[in-house]
C-alpha cells in the first residue's frame, strides 16, 4: 500500500464533518484503495463516507493496493528460440514477448536479440528476471516503435546505457523488485544507464517496488513522464528528467541530484513525511533547473 498527501480545503474544528472526496490521483499498475486519516496506517473510508475531523487531522492520505499482473499471456506462439546465453524467448501473436532463463546461468547480452526479426510485432514485453537474469544491456530494445509495455518480475542489477532509447510507443514500464541496490546500505551500485529511456516520447508512467539506486545522466531526457515511483531513488545524473513537462510526482531523493536534472519540468514531489514541495523548474543552469 502506497500513499500521497492531499491537503484539506478547511481548518478542521472539533466536530466538524466532512465528505471523504473521490481520489484525484492514478497511478499505473494501482487500484485506489480508500482514504486513511491516520498518516496512511489505516483505510478510513471510501468517497462520499462521512469523517468526523478534529484539530489533530489536516492531511488524507489516498491508499493504493497492487494489481496483479499476469507474468505470461497465453496464445498462439508465433515465433520462440534460445539465445546463446541460455534465455528462453517465445513471441505471441498478441504482440507480447516473453523472456525466460534455461537455468540460473541464462542471461541476456548486448548484441544478442534474435527476436529482431520481429520487432514491428512486438507491442509488450515480460521479463522474467532473477539469478543471471538480472541485467538489460546497451541498446538492446533500442528503436522498439512497436513496444508499449515493458513488465520485469524480479528484480534488476541495472539497465545500461540507451537500452530502450527510441521507443517511441512504450508508454508504461512496471519493475516488480529492485532496480540496483546498496552495498552495505550505503554504497550505490547499479540502477538506470545515461539516456537508457531517452526520447521515449509517449513514457507516461515507470513504477519500481523497490529502490532505484542510480538514475543516469539523461536517463528519461524528453520522456512524457507524470510520475516515477519506487520506495527511494539515489543519485540523479544531470538532465536525468529534462523536457518531462507534465512529471507531477517523484518518490523520495536519497543522493544528489545533477545539474538542470529537472530542467523544464513543473514537479510536485511528495516528501513522504513532510510537505509536498512544489518546484518551477526553468531551463536555466543549476541542480534542479
Amino acid at each position: 500500500v502506497q500513499r500521497c498527501k492531499v491537503d484539506l480545503a478547511t481548518v478542521a474544528t472539533d466536530e466538524d464533518l466532512y465528505t471523504l472526496p473521490e481520489c484525484p490521483f492514478e497511478r499505473a499498475g494501482y487500484t485506489f484503495a480508500g482514504w486513511s486519516a491516520d498518516y496512511g496506517n489505516t483505510v478510513t473510508g471510501q468517497p462520499e463516507d462521512t469523517l468526523t475531523l478534529t484539530n489533530k487531522l489536516t492531511f488524507l492520505y489516498a491508499m493504493w493496493e497492487k494489481i496483479d499482473v499476469p507474468t505470461v499471456m497465453a496464445g498462439e506462439v508465433l515465433a520462440q528460440g534460445d539465445t546463446e546465453h541460455r534465455v528462453h524467448w517465445t513471441l505471441y501473436a498478441d504482440g507480447l514477448l516473453s523472456l525466460k532463463a534455461n537455468d540460473k546461468y541464462g542471461s541476456l547480452e548486448k548484441d544478442e536479440y534474435p527476436w529482431l526479426d520481429y520487432k514491428d510485432k512486438i507491442t509488450s514485453l515480460v521479463i522474467e528476471a532473477g539469478n543471471w537474469l538480472n541485467y538489460i544491456p546497451e541498446y538492446l530494445f533500442f528503436n522498439m516503435d512497436s513496444l508499449e509495455t515493458v513488465t520485469v518480475n524480479g528484480s534488476l542489477r541495472g539497465i545500461d546505457a540507451q537500452a530502450f532509447r527510441d521507443c517511441d510507443n512504450l508508454t508504461e514500464v512496471n519493475i516488480h523488485g529492485n532496480m540496483g541496490g546498496y552495498e552495505g546500505g550505503l554504497v550505490a551500485w547499479g540502477g538506470i544507464g545515461e539516456k537508457a529511456f531517452e526520447d521515449c516520447a509517449k513514457l507516461a508512467y515507470f513504477n519500481v517496488d523497490g529502490v532505484i539506486s542510480k538514475i543516469g545522466a539523461s536517463a528519461f531526457w524528453n520522456c512524457n513522464l507524470s510520475s516515477l515511483d519506487a520506495t527511494v531513488l539515489g543519485d540523479i545524473g544531470a538532465y536525468a528528467f529534462s523536457h518531462n513537462v507534465g512529471l507531477k510526482h517523484i518518490s523520495p531523493i536519497r543522493g544528489s541530484v545533477g545539474d538542470s536534472a529537472f530542467s523544464d519540468t513543473v514537479l510536485l514531489r511528495d516528501t513522504g513525511g513532510g510537505a509536498d514541495i512544489i518546484y518551477i523548474v526553468s531551463n536555466h543552469s543549476g541542480m534542479l533547473g
